[in-house]
């Protein structure tokens, strides 16, 4: 079957009136979780396998063909929606899934689908960072194996009539700080305390940064665990040909100055870090031809000093990243739609697409490479006043 006759049963099955009515309607994500919509709207079908991650965290697995090729498709949403919002998000994209594996799309498109969906919220924050921990981010991937990424940033503070495709990233290191606490008694004072130390030492040291380095430090309190202790976050930012780790270190300085001060334990993780970003330029064409194809909308290029958290996989993959605002005032399919049909053109057995992108890519780095990277990116460190420093 032709590209352009798939393309037109997946945009009547993600377009049915019945789906832009029941986003219409805020009553029916009022009471339910975001997984039960992609359980509830997902077909129970042996192709279609969902994994709840978290509250608004899932992995959806969709396998068309084993022999096709598998693409990674991650959704990182910000905290930019609400409640109601970030489930018709869900709702939205459980459509995609269910329309790409409809059996009048899925027999003629081969492959492999991976639909990475995580929220800016500190549980799904945990869940990337512990993929690093004891290897598990080898596991993951090798059994993906992914052979394409696609990454989609979701926020309502883009102008709605642009979708943004990144050329190149700034670099980004994600510090995941713990304030430990001794005990159950006045911890929450004494980490309070020690945070706000925390932070004014870094306001301080702001006067150190060279203007030219366009360094970017932004700081989450955080929440506190089960075990009473503060578990915060800290982003540094530069452009790709500062060196991070001298502002890393800065960082750690002030968080080494926090223990000192308040007498407690202070452990710190560099989570993950976003490299510099290798987009490929196929991959965006085809993306934004589909795009252009549904809509009148703007795309354009720009650098984003919060980059999508998982564009370090440009490094070993072909890869885009698209951040686009999508309007529910209006129900718009646009990306959804755009998404849908990128898939297809990429699945398509009777389409050269993939083969040529394929053929034009190149990694940076091996998979070997890759993983030794995040493995020193997981490194810790631990300030402990009572050890090190009486």
């Amino acid at each position: 079957m032709k590209n352009s006759e798939l393309k037109s049963i997946f945009s009547k099955l993600i377009n049915n009136p019945n789906n832009k009515s029941i986003l219409s309607n805020n009553s029916n994500f009022e009471n339910i979780s975001s997984n039960q919509l992609l359980s509830n709207f997902i077909p129970e079908q042996n192709n279609v396998k969902m994994n709840e991650i978290s509250t608004n965290s899932a992995i959806i697995d969709i396998n068309l063909n084993l022999d096709g090729p598998k693409i990674f498709i991650n959704f990182y949403i910000d905290n930019s929606y609400n409640h109601i919002e970030y489930k018709k998000l869900f709702f939205l994209i459980s459509l995609i899934a269910s329309s790409i594996s409809n059996q009048n799309l899925s027999k003629f498109i081969p492959g492999n689908l991976s639909f990475f969906i995580f929220t800016n919220n500190f549980t799904s924050l945990d869940f990337r960072s512990n993929l690093y921990d004891q290897k598990k981010i080898f596991r993951f991937f090798e059994k993906k194996n992914p052979d394409m990424a696609i990454n989609i940033s979701l926020s309502s503070n883009i102008n709605k009539d642009n979708f943004i495709f990144i050329e190149k990233n700034m670099r980004s290191i994600n510090k995941e700080i713990t304030f430990l606490s001794k005990s159950l008694g006045n911890s929450k004072n004494i980490l309070d305390s020690s945070y706000n130390f925390y932070y004014n030492a870094i306001n301080f040291i702001r006067d150190t940064f060279l203007d030219s380095d366009d360094v970017k430090v932004t700081n989450s309190y955080g929440y506190f665990t089960p075990k009473n202790h503060l578990k915060s976050y800290t982003k540094i930012t530069t452009s790709n040909n500062v060196n991070l780790e001298k502002y890393s270190s800065k960082i750690d300085s002030c968080i080494q100055g926090a223990a000192i001060a308040s007498e407690i334990e202070i452990n710190v993780k560099n989570s993950h870090s976003n490299f510099s970003y290798h987009s490929n330029h196929e991959l965006d064409n085809l993306f934004i031809h589909n795009i252009n194809s549904v809509s009148k909308n703007n795309v354009s290029t720009k650098f984003l000093s919060d980059p999508h958290p998982m564009n370090d996989l440009s490094l070993i993959l072909p890869t885009t990243t698209i951040n686009a605002n999508i309007s529910f005032t209006q129900n718009d399919f646009t990306i959804p739609q755009s998404l849908g049909m990128t898939i297809i053109d990429l699945l398509n057995s009777k389409n050269s697409i993939y083969t040529k992108i394929k053929k034009k890519s190149y990694a940076i780095l091996s998979y070997d490479e890759y993983y030794l990277h995040l493995s020193n990116m997981n490194s810790n460190k631990n300030f402990n006043f009572i050890e090190n420093y009486e």
